[in-house]
């Protein structure tokens, strides 16, 4: 009998099942691969934006009633939504891609990188980690339309991962949720304490009367016996918990004497120390809380439809809040002042160590946090969507818009340093605690500074508050998928709401035990895990998904080109080689040399938890899924390889789509992959070929494919599961 191989859908949305014959086996179907001679209406449907030839794939049976709100009649995907455009995409990825780290370190990190000559290893990280990272996340989550507690379909002895990737994503909502509430804490504050907010002050209850400056600066040096002695310079930390500094003892090399190093503080950070260090659960804090709830969960409450328009507005609201920034602090008298120091660049930087390195940590620091949340939110995107278009778009946004925020901020650096009659230099030193500890008394020196104050804080409450929606969405989009949910709003709204009151209680607590020993826990307990989970998932795709019977090692890119039907050679094998290599070397060494520098004991003991906790569940995850196969008389190694072997439902989430990139139809299980039926092992049965249906059942008598595993294309993961009498030879 000749074998057909196209799907024929008819107008009348009849069942796949009703239609599906039995495809050639032998071929290897890609997004432009049809069969010479058939007609246009019996194409395979589904097909993408940059093939005429492929229509938009027609509605599913189950589909022939109205989807469940808020996913739309124009979706592709009717269980779990898509973006209602590429824009909305886009801009919950840049909302992602502009995290904190740019008011925290950036502008940090320029100044301790010789200025403007910070951005060659900048932009070169960005290009060799950066791109190679956001891609392998976007096609992740957009090619098996899945959410990324349940993307590791492809190797599924690995699943404990999600284990830790949950716990890490849950960590992240906490950490943005406490510094959301306190953008929020002090914009009300500035407003209610008008127009003197406490932090401008040293009359104050909380203030040290024998350390704290206002209105005329003193620099961070210390007074020895009458003379001036610079503290030493101190390696920033790459957390969030690097706040404030006290007194300091020294011995002189004649005897014991107590030195007393004074450090000099101004009332912000002061402020600081009493609202957000020392466990003070005020009023005002409360509110700043209680609002980040209601904000947070109005924004996420419907699902992808809402949150790419609320992106939308915030990365328009935040674009023009920053050029309302910039044009006014390059006009503050003394910006030029702020200027030297970033665009005068000190060449013989770029050959030193510690550059590259600082490099390497911003970039990669920020990619691992949110890696997860972009395989998610990738996971919405329609199947042909040009992720490498996406992926360079967002490269670039992220290298422009923090070189934008640094400007800002060494203009009024420059204007403060003018205004104070110290040099930038003291300015910046005051460390990446600048956000919330030095900045707001720093904006007091500006004309109507209550405005000021309300346009910066409500500039970094946007970027939180984008940050944070979408990693909402993200764990939305995961739970729901883990129990096999539709999207629909009974479904979303409860447990969007159920992770809004989490990050609530999560962040009281914070204020509880003080904000800067929980970020420093957060920071560190994860960042271990944060860099093994991507280490461990570009190391399975790469050399564990693609070299199974055969050496295939770029399995995973043949995917990538079914998809977006255009990725030549060339990029298949330098991608794949920062995949399989690169990145894990890197990471790896990043994972040690965290290990080896990390500040104290107290951070050794949280750094190895995280790593104890991750390796656990890594663990407890093979072990489930072997013993799943725990019915088969086989030996103990064989468990763990067909653990490995990727699981039936893994690929596209459409079969008009799984067909196009060479996989089974989603709701047909090869007998082969029955692991029961193996006659190297003495099993009762045998493996039935399939019978022709009865002409009544199908048209024309198709018949279900052969699942003879040499007769499948050579791209399927189903192949050779359970026929090769050596496949334990491990």
């Amino acid at each position: 009998m000749e074998k057909q191989s196209t799907l024929v859908v008819n107008d009348t949305g009849d069942s796949a099942d009703d239609v599906f014959t039995a495809p050639d086996l032998n071929a290897s179907y890609g997004p432009n691969q049809v069969e010479q001679g058939t007609p246009p209406e019996t194409v395979l449907a589904g097909g993408s934006s940059y093939l005429p030839s492929h229509p938009e794939p027609q509605l599913p049976p189950e589909a022939s009633k109205a989807p469940p709100f808020p996913i739309s009649v124009n979706d592709e995907n009717y269980r779990r939504g898509n973006w209602g455009s590429k824009f909305e995409f886009l801009a919950a990825l840049l909302c992602q891609l502009t995290p904190i780290q740019i008011y925290f370190f950036f502008y940090y990190d320029l100044y301790r990188g010789g200025g403007l000559i910070f951005i060659v290893p900048y932009m070169t990280m960005v290009f060799c980690c950066g791109f190679p990272v956001i891609l392998l996340a976007i096609s992740l989550g957009q090619f098996c339309s899945t959410g990324f507690l349940t993307s590791w379909k492809f190797m599924p002895v690995f699943k404990g991962v999600s284990v830790i990737v949950f716990l890490q994503t849950c960590g992240t909502l906490v950490l943005l949720n406490v510094l959301l509430q306190m953008a929020y804490s002090f914009m009300f504050d500035s407003i209610i304490n008008f127009p003197t907010p406490p932090w401008t002050t040293c009359s104050n209850s909380w203030n040290n009367a024998t350390t704290c400056r206002d209105r005329s600066y003193v620099p961070p040096y210390a007074v020895l016996d009458g003379s001036v002695a610079s503290v030493s310079e101190a390696e920033p930390d790459y957390g969030m918990s690097n706040i404030v500094s006290s007194l300091h003892d020294a011995d002189s090399e004649g005897g014991d004497y107590d030195y007393n190093y004074v450090r000099s503080t101004m009332p912000g950070e002061e402020y600081f120390e009493y609202m957000y260090t020392e466990g003070n659960i005020t009023a005002v804090a409360i509110v700043g809380a209680i609002i980040a709830l209601l904000v947070v969960f109005a924004a996420t409450m419907l699902g992808v439809r809402v949150v790419g328009k609320f992106c939308m507005c915030i990365l328009g609201a935040s674009f023009v809040l920053t050029v309302v920034l910039l044009i006014r602090s390059c006009t503050l008298p003394g910006a030029s002042l702020g200027f030297q120091y970033l665009f005068v660049p000190q060449m013989w930087k770029l050959f030193t160590r510690e550059v590259w390195k600082r490099a390497f940590y911003y970039v990669n620091m920020t990619l691992v946090f949110i890696f997860w949340p972009c395989v998610a939110l990738g996971s919405h995107n329609r199947f042909h969507n040009g992720c490498f278009l996406d992926t360079a778009l967002l490269v670039m946004a992220f290298i422009f818009s923090p070189v934008m925020m640094a400007i800002i901020i060494f203009a009024i650096f420059g204007f403060f340093a003018q205004s104070a009659g110290v040099s930038v230099q003291e300015v910046v030193e005051t460390g990446p605690q600048m956000v919330f500890a030095v900045f707001p008394y720093i904006l007091s020196y500006l004309p109507t500074a209550t405005l000021w104050t309300l346009i910066w804080f409500g500039l970094v409450a946007l970027n939180l508050l984008g940050t944070q929606i979408g990693t909402i969405l993200a764990m939305t989009s995961s739970i729901l998928d883990l129990f096999g949910c539709v999207h629909g709003w009974q479904r979303v709204i409860p447990v969007s709401l159920g992770l809004c009151v989490f990050t609530f209680v999560c962040t009281i607590i914070s204020l509880a035990v003080g904000v800067e020993s929980a970020l420093h826990f957060f920071d560190y307990f994860f960042m271990a895990s944060a860099f093994g989970t991507v280490m461990v998932v570009s190391v399975c795709l790469v050399w564990f998904y693609g070299t199974y019977q055969e050496i295939n090692v770029l399995h995973y890119a043949k995917d990538l080109q079914a998809m977006i039907g255009f990725f030549p050679d060339f990029f298949k094998v330098i991608f794949s080689f920062v995949w399989a290599i690169a990145i894990p070397v890197i990471y790896t060494f990043a994972i040690i040399d965290q290990l080896i520098y990390s500040a104290d004991d107290s951070t050794v003991y949280i750094y190895c938890a995280g790593i104890v906790v991750g390796v656990i569940g890594i663990i407890v995850g093979a072990l489930h899924e072997a013993r799943k196969h725990g019915h088969i008389d086989t030996y103990f190694t064989d468990f763990f390889y067909r653990a490995s072997l990727p699981l039936p439902q893994w690929g596209p989430e459409l079969d008009v789509h799984r067909q196009q990139a060479g996989y089974l139809p989603r709701d047909f299980t090869p007998q082969p992959y029955r692991l029961s039926h193996r006659s190297d092992m003495g099993a009762e049965g045998s493996v039935v070929p399939p019978q022709p249906l009865p002409a009544s059942d199908t048209k024309e008598g198709a018949m279900r494919p052969d699942p003879n595993p040499e007769g499948m294309p050579a791209t399927t993961p189903l192949i050779y599961p359970a026929l090769s009498p050596n496949e334990t030879q491990l």
